[in-house]
């Protein structure tokens, strides 16, 4: 599918339906589920986070998974570039700022939108799985947005990666000694988060047992 000229825009109801539409048909052409990739606009190509980032998404294409991210450069451009060398389904959900948010040259579709509320019930609608690499404030608001979905149970519980242990370990040392020491979380919605630090350990939390898999869609674990 080569990549659109011009993103979809969103103006209407009507709009956002024949977007889904074509995202539903999509998934269903390429037999596969979707993983949503976040992470800084701002990492350059030689940095160890967009390199990762390339990697995890050029294996999990492999394996037949198709790839969303923000659609814009740093982590999003290397997600949705290790996508486009597989030839799986490359998707970017962008959003018109006034800096940093720029279109990456590895997109087969690309959506525009002009509010994050949208946009993140469209990463929600999209993703099986959420995988976070070093990010900002941006990265941070999409994470908390997820985990209090999925907390309050307003939204399917699915798996939250967050790779690089030793970007995300002062972030979860935090939650442990703070948060959940003072009772303001408990231990199952801190074990919401799972920390991957290679492709291999990305794949195994996305192919987990049987047994996992019940015990998960039960809300055991």
């Amino acid at each position: 599918m080569p990549h659109q000229k011009e993103p979809f825009r969103l103006n209407s109801l009507k709009d956002i339906q024949h977007i889904e539409c074509i995202i539903e048909q999509q998934k269903h052409d390429h037999s596969s589920k979707g993983l949503v990739f976040f992470g800084s606009a701002r990492l350059q190509e030689t940095n160890q986070h967009y390199q990762a980032a390339y990697r995890v998404a050029k294996e999990c294409a492999k394996k037949g998974y198709f790839i969303i991210s923000g659609g814009g450069g740093g982590i999003m451009e290397a997600a949705n570039r290790g996508a486009k060398e597989v030839g799986t389904l490359s998707v970017g959900l962008n959003i018109r700022l006034a800096f940093e948010q720029f279109p990456n040259p590895y997109l087969d579709m690309e959506i525009m939108f002009e509010e994050f509320w949208l946009r993140k019930l469209f990463f929600d609608r999209i993703a099986s799985t959420f995988i976070l690499f070093a990010g900002g404030f941006g990265t941070l608001d999409e994470l908390f947005d997820i985990l209090v979905l999925i907390q309050t149970q307003k939204r399917t519980k699915r798996p939250i990666i967050l790779y690089g242990e030793e970007f995300w370990q002062p972030m979860i040392k935090f939650f442990s000694d703070s948060l959940l020491q003072q009772g303001c979380i408990n231990a199952n919605e801190l074990n919401l988060l799972q920390i991957a630090n290679s492709t291999e350990e990305v794949l195994k939390i996305l192919s987990p047992s049987k047994d996992l898999r019940k015990k998960m869609l039960e809300g055991k674990i």
